[in-house]
């Protein structure tokens, strides 16, 4: 393997150190350099995730949040006010308005994971402007809207962030055991961390529900079924019961739990 020698310049050196020197003066004097960081309610923070790739669910309701940042290396929250007018996110090729939370000095949107599949990577970003004369880009109605003026200074990017999201669905698979069940007057419940409880009884001819597989070489069933992103959590694993009648009369509780990934 052939290896090849960097000589250093000792006047490139202290030229890449005055730069650096000069950055930092001109943050401290500005107030503090200007940048931002996009989270959501998603990812595998608590209650918000900063993470650059993150996991979503099929259908899933997605808030996130926009913050201007100040430092060149502890990233603190900067107010906003005085320093971006508006912010425009992007999930994907659409365009989004992000409202501004002025008791917290967050800019707030959300994005629906709707008529995308498991596998499917979606990119959203956010960047704060601030006003040159005629806002560039407004939304009136459905439609957005550029000024078109010749004469007029382009909008200023303050501070931007962004995600990629990676989108996959969750499947229930819950062995049962192998004596005679009632299956399919049995129900199967999904239990979220905040209290809420599916319950989901064997599919129709008309209505969604849960299946049986054919049973393996020892005779176990699974009980099979695809949840929706509401009724699992978003960062968290998933408790899963299933309970059905035996032969007896008497009333068999199998557990699980759907993990996130």
């Amino acid at each position: 393997m052939a290896y090849r020698r960097n000589s250093y310049n000792s006047t490139c050196g202290r030229a890449a150190g005055r730069v650096t020197l000069l950055v930092a003066s001109l943050c401290v004097a500005v107030g503090g350099c200007t940048s931002g960081s996009l989270a959501t309610d998603s990812g595998p923070g608590t209650p918000w995730s900063t993470d650059g790739q993150q996991m979503v669910h099929v259908g899933e309701h997605v808030d996130f949040s926009f913050i201007l940042t100040k430092g060149l290396i502890k990233r603190r929250p900067r107010d906003p006010m005085g320093t971006a007018d508006y912010c425009i996110a992007m999930a994907g090729s659409e365009r989004i308005e992000a409202e501004l939370d002025v008791m917290t000095g967050h800019y707030r949107f959300a994005f629906d994971v709707v008529d995308l599949q498991p596998g499917d990577t979606i990119n959203v970003s956010s960047a704060a402007y601030r006003r040159s004369g005629v806002r560039d880009l407004q939304q009136i109605g459905d439609t957005w809207v550029r000024a078109d003026d010749p004469f007029d200074q382009p909008d200023r990017v303050m501070a931007s962030g962004s995600v990629a999201l990676s989108v996959y669905r969750t499947e229930i698979e819950l062995p049962v055991g192998d004596s005679e069940l009632d299956l399919v007057g049995g129900r199967l419940e999904i239990h979220r961390n905040d209290g809420k409880i599916a319950v989901v009884f064997h599919e129709t001819t008309t209505d969604r529900g849960f299946t049986v597989s054919e049973p393996d070489d020892d005779g176990v069933v699974k009980i099979i079924y695809a949840p929706t992103a509401d009724n699992v959590n978003k960062t968290a694993t998933t408790y899963v019961r299933f309970r059905a009648l035996d032969g007896s009369g008497k009333e068999q509780v199998y557990d699980g739990q759907i993990p996130t990934p």
